[in-house]
């Protein structure tokens, strides 16, 4: 899907990529978080960040899958795709602050193709 974006990018084209983190340690706090990036570093793996969840709209329930990314792995997808890495930013969505680091909120990337 990404080459597939990048494909569709005019010269000079910028595409921005927001995904959520895995490791936002300020929505879901820093022992969960680096009790994650430990177990991800020791048992790593494409489907570590798989999630089921249930959304309720009114009266009625969804069922959804996603996926929650590490900055790592959006990086390596990005590369791949052959899209450039021109900033990354870590927002807290609830205030709209942008952050220094990335476990700090959810990533957003501004890219370029290479």
């Amino acid at each position: 899907a990404m080459r597939r974006m990048r494909a569709l990018l005019n010269l000079g084209g910028v595409l921005f990529f927001d995904v959520n983190n895995r490791h936002n340690a300020r929505a879901d706090g820093w022992l969960p978080v680096l009790g994650r990036m430990v177990y991800d570093l020791a048992v790593p793996g494409n489907t570590r960040g798989d999630a089921t969840y249930c959304w309720t709209l009114e009266e009625r329930t969804i069922n959804a899958k996603g996926h929650l990314f590490t900055p790592s792995e959006v990086a390596c997808l990005l590369r791949q795709a052959g899209l450039q890495i021109k900033c990354r930013y870590s927002v807290n969505y609830d205030t709209g602050a942008r952050h220094r680091f990335a476990f700090e909120g959810q990533l957003l990337y501004e890219t370029r193709s290479r």
